[in-house]
């Protein structure tokens, strides 16, 4: 079973469960991926993988999740309630960054780039125009 966990009053995150599991058990990061390839057939996750997960860099698919609650003895809901808290924390459900579906949808603020460009845009329109009826001179004036 898993190592007792701190009383914190954030809920623990995939990284840092799975630093404090690994260092409770005595295993380096190399044997956790040696353990995780024998597990599961695949023999080409390597410690960097841990290591990224383990600083949340990546977040570990189901698949491997699965394969972490068998290696490192951790029930399989435990380490699913700390891989939802780090995509939580990341501010997105998949990665780090925003999606344009996320913009779209509404379900973000506007990214203070994206703000910026929009207000410059507005601001570049409603600049006075010259003697052609449109910003910058004569080119595209309207007859009338």
């Amino acid at each position: 079973m898993t190592p007792s966990r701190r009383l914190d009053s954030d809920p623990e995150s995939i990284g840092a469960l799975l630093v404090r599991v690994r260092l409770a058990s005595g295993r380096s990061q190399l044997r956790v991926a040696e353990l995780l390839c024998a597990a599961s057939g695949v023999p080409t996750l390597t410690r960097h993988e841990v290591s990224r997960w383990e600083r949340e860099e990546r977040i570990p698919s189901q698949r491997w999740l699965r394969w972490l609650a068998v290696v490192l003895d951790v029930p399989l809901d435990e380490l699913e309630r700390a891989t939802a808290v780090a995509r939580a924390r990341r501010g997105d459900g998949a990665g780090r960054g925003w999606t344009l579906r996320m913009f779209r949808s509404g379900s973000c603020c506007v990214p203070p780039v994206l703000g910026v460009l929009h207000i410059a845009g507005r601001s570049r329109r409603s600049q006075p125009t010259t003697s052609g009826g449109s910003p910058g001179g004569a080119a595209g004036a309207r007859a009338g």
